[in-house]
């Protein structure tokens, strides 16, 4: 059985530091790339896979096998220019050699990307990962940090979030971990209720109607810019002490003219749904349901605020209660029927 001992560089540290591309074909030549290597580079981990694949040689050549040595040389492209050069170098060697089965000798994990391509075009024997023992634990960190990064979401989890939050920091000085604390928590908050659908739904919604030339692009635009000055206005408001009156763990947008801002900028946006609901000759009752949500919102909040000012008594904030849920329930009601014409229309 012809044995091949196949050592791959994926990375193509070899030619960029000894200047020889692959293959490199026999005993002779490996070893003698092996040391020009180790000599450019003492720090190579390429190098131990070199001498291995020549260890592994001697071995099985001691033993009487049929044996070859081969080392595959791949670009510092790593990834699709790198795996089709070594495609390239190993069917150039099985035109040479009729190799029945191959021993792959790697430095890590990165050069094991390319073992699918290598086994679909002859037998893999065995393995051999030659990594110093001093940096297998380095190895493997490096490995992992830099899957990390190359996927979107845990790069985005795990290098983005901290990365907004040491801008934030940077920027606002002695109040910046407020606005981190806060941007941490809103995404814990989105991730905990499973609101990345809502939001995804939100932004596909407004890039429609920004594509599609409606009247709801406009309309959030300018929902968005009031909502925003209304959370300015209202933390201008808690830092002159202006609503101190009421301290429930900074809920200062309260019985201020950022939540009257802000009940606006809900009405706007409302407001443009409608009109391309018309215009679309769609039902108004999904959007007449949310108008009475907003609206006993409200009133539930002005009820809350009064009371907590002790402007009106418990039977006050009861019958502001009672408004507050009929105008839910009417909500409910116009949401359901308009719900149920929407599911009809979808059937049609």
């Amino acid at each position: 059985m012809k044995l091949l001992i196949i050592s791959v560089d994926r990375d193509g540290d070899i030619l960029n530091k000894v200047g020889v591309d692959g293959p490199i074909i026999g005993r002779e030549k490996v070893l003698d790339i092996a040391t020009k290597l180790g000599i450019a580079d003492p720090t190579e981990s390429d190098t131990n896979t070199l001498f291995e694949t020549i260890r592994l040689y001697d071995k099985f050549k001691g033993e009487g096998q049929d044996v070859e040595v081969i080392a595959l040389v791949g670009h510092e492209n790593v990834g699709t220019e790198s795996d089709m050069k070594i495609t390239s170098q190993l069917e150039e060697v099985l035109k040479r050699f009729k190799g029945e089965a191959a021993i792959v000798v790697t430095d890590g994990a990165e050069d094991e990307f390319i073992l699918p391509i290598i086994e679909s075009r002859i037998k893999i024997l065995s393995l051999r990962r030659v990594i110093v023992k001093q940096s297998e634990s380095l190895e493997s960190t490096y490995y992992l940090l830099k899957e990390i990064i190359n996927d979107p979401k845990l790069s985005r989890l795990l290098i983005g979030i901290p990365a907004i939050a040491a801008i934030l920091y940077s920027i606002f000085a002695e109040y910046g971990w407020r606005l981190v604390v806060g941007v941490v928590g809103v995404f814990l908050f989105i991730k905990g209720f499973g609101l990345e659908g809502y939001i995804e739904r939100a932004y596909g919604e407004i890039r429609h109607s920004f594509v599609s030339g409606k009247v709801s692009f406009l309309t959030y635009i300018a929902s968005g810019i009031l909502a925003l000055i209304g959370g300015v206005i209202g933390y201008m408001e808690m830092k002159k002490g202006i609503i101190h009156y009421i301290y429930m763990g900074h809920l200062y947008l309260l019985d201020s003219l950022a939540l009257n801002i802000i009940f606006l900028a809900a009405l706007i946006a409302l407001f443009g749904k409608s009109i391309d609901a018309i215009v679309g000759k769609s039902s108004l009752k999904l959007y007449i349901a949310i108008l009475f949500a907003i609206f006993a919102a409200r009133i539930f909040i002005d009820g809350i605020i009064l009371f907590l000012r002790g402007i009106i008594p418990n039977q006050g904030l009861g019958t502001s209660a009672i408004v507050g849920i009929s105008l839910l329930t009417v909500a409910f009601l116009f949401f359901k029927a308009g719900w149920k014409s929407r599911v009809e229309k979808v059937k049609a």
